[in-house]
């Protein structure tokens, strides 16, 4: 539409925040992943040309508060959608989907619930979802969080159960499949669902920036089926 077209004329630059979070995002050597071919494939078409800004450079935690405040990043592209968040951002459609669920060692305690888990140490990132909903709601699990600022924080916790630094990790599906496969882990299984549904994935937008919002999902749903599979099956060996 002409707010649309106008938006594009502008020749804006989207600073992109990045970081490592396979399969989503890799930045280890080549940038790539699931996300960045979704982002790439619709910059792209529609002639919007953009940065990545590293996460050696802003941290999820400062990313999100510099999106609030329309500096230094515009999007990431990845990020849950929460009533919180949509106070100072706008979201996209949900584009990538993965359950929630618990992970615990092969030789490990029966775990069948999160209730089973009271008592335990269970590692999160900091400042994603899972680390917040499980501190306010489940007081007593005792939580190894991992610092955003630190290199490979989305894989560190899947170590630290590998290696008995923890009794469990509340992860997504995809991205911790990923990392098991990729890293060796193979003491590491899905012990129980959780009663969290899907830690579905949208992109996280500054909030005066509509257009590109509209952008996005018009591209996104005029994507064929046959695209949309062969980003997510590039990606992902795994069916669920």
């Amino acid at each position: 539409n002409p707010e649309e077209s106008s938006w594009i004329s502008e020749h804006h630059i989207v600073r992109v925040r990045i970081g490592n979070f396979p399969p989503f995002m890799l930045t280890d050597g080549k940038i790539q992943g699931i996300a960045l071919d979704y982002l790439t494939h619709i910059f792209n078409i529609n002639g919007i040309k953009f940065q990545y800004v590293s996460a050696s450079e802003v941290t999820w935690p400062e990313a999100l508060e510099y999106i609030k405040r329309h500096e230094v990043v515009d999007m990431v592209p990845t990020a849950k959608i929460t009533d919180e968040r949509k106070k100072d951002m706008i979201f996209t459609d949900e584009y990538i989907f993965a359950p929630w669920v618990i992970f615990t060692r092969t030789d490990s305690d029966f775990i069948s619930s999160i209730d089973d888990l009271n008592g335990k140490t269970v590692s999160v990132e900091e400042g994603f979802v899972m680390n917040a909903k499980l501190e306010q709601d489940y007081p007593g699990i005792k939580l190894k969080v991992v610092p955003a600022s630190l290199k490979n924080s989305a894989i560190i916790p899947v170590k630290d159960l590998s290696t008995g630094v923890v009794d469990a990790y509340v992860g997504n599906l995809l991205s911790t499949t990923y990392t098991i496969q990729n890293r060796g882990y193979t003491n590491v299984k899905v012990a129980a669902p959780t009663p969290f549904g899907n830690h579905n994935q949208a992109m996280a937008i500054r909030s005066d920036w509509p257009e590109l919002v509209s952008i996005i999902n018009k591209t996104l749903t005029s994507m064929t089926p046959e695209e949309h599979a062969a980003i997510r099956n590039k990606w992902l060996s795994i069916r669920y």
